[in-house]
């Protein structure tokens, strides 16, 4: 037999073959190692845009609710917003009385008042009864019993001031006080003292002046030309000197002393008799205060024989009538 083109092979020198399974797994590591990876998505600008308004959104209610949440209290029957300018004699008394209209009970010399609710910057004010009260103290010390009601009628804005525990917030104020011959003895010493009390309250930036009447008319320093005086410690001072200084006598006649005052048009007056008024009163203190809108508080003195006077004068002028017995 012939061999001729027959080549033996030994055993072990043939070429190995590597599996096509083992000669794949490199490969396909390496095209997954090149595949390009799926791009993390960015958030779009109207997303932006929506995430912004959510977080004001959410920002302004936290605000609104925490307006909101401001703490209120009650001072008798009625309403008061805590937080308010304390009495500087120390004796707890808060400074927040403001104008009021006055509903007074018939027959009984006392009072009953509500708030005026004025809009404060777009917000309507809390509106509530009021407690009047005709028995209090002769000081006119403790709790003031109204809501601050500001920019009402000329009296909403301002400090504190009272006369007799009739108190509201005005940065000008006129006292016209009764010096007729009933007022002789204690009577007049209670008024003065009160009166002096009164002004003693005042803070430098406010402004004042008195008037006190009996068949004449006694301006604060004889002054001529009267002018509100800014409450410094000197002129109070001076006032008290003055006041101090006159004794009572004559009649009953205040229309000249309310239409001289009103002329000077404070934010606030404060009317005080111990007798009964001509009947003509009300309907002066109406006339000369249709364009300045003072806010005209009355006071019955011991007697309540002007009270009908006194309460009519004090609906007209949104303040608030009071009878310290």
């Amino acid at each position: 037999m012939s061999t001729a083109g027959t080549e033996l092979v030994r055993p072990g020198s043939l070429p190995s073959i590597a599996p096509p399974e083992a000669a794949l797994e490199p490969q396909a590591a390496t095209a997954a190692a090149a595949a390009p990876q799926p791009a993390i998505p960015l958030p779009t600008r109207s997303e932006w845009n929506a995430a912004g308004v959510s977080l004001m959104f959410h920002l302004l209610l936290l605000l609104v609710l925490a307006a909101l949440l401001i703490p209120i209290r009650s001072v008798g029957s009625g309403t008061s917003i805590d937080g308010g300018i304390g009495n500087e004699q120390g004796d707890g008394g808060d400074l927040l009385d403001s104008v009021t209209i006055g509903s007074p009970e018939k027959g009984t010399g006392r009072d009953i008042e509500k708030s005026l609710s004025p809009v404060v910057e777009g917000a309507s004010a809390v509106e509530g009864a009021m407690a009047g009260g005709g028995s209090g103290s002769g000081t006119g010390k403790g709790s003031f019993d109204a809501i601050t009601s500001l920019g009402a009628a000329g009296g909403g804005g301002g400090k504190g001031v009272g006369f007799f525990g009739t108190k509201s917030r005005a940065d000008t104020v006129v006292f016209v006080v009764d010096m007729s011959g009933s007022m002789e003895g204690h009577r007049f010493d209670r008024a003065v003292e009160e009166l002096i009390r009164s002004l003693n309250l005042l803070q430098p930036s406010q402004k004042f002046f008195i008037f006190f009447y009996n068949g004449a008319t006694y301006p604060m320093f004889e002054q001529r030309n009267a002018k509100l005086m800014p409450a410094t410690t000197g002129n109070r001072a001076k006032a008290a000197k003055w006041i101090k200084a006159f004794r009572p006598e004559g009649d009953t006649a205040p229309e000249d002393a309310i239409e001289r005052a009103l002329k000077l048009k404070p934010q606030v007056m404060y009317f005080l008799t111990d007798g009964e008024i001509p009947n003509t009163t009300r309907s002066t203190a109406q006339r000369c205060n249709t364009e300045h809108k003072t806010v005209i508080h009355t006071i019955a003195f011991e007697y309540e024989g002007g009270a009908e006077q006194l309460r009519g004068i004090a609906v007209d002028n949104k303040g608030k009538y009071r009878f310290v017995p």
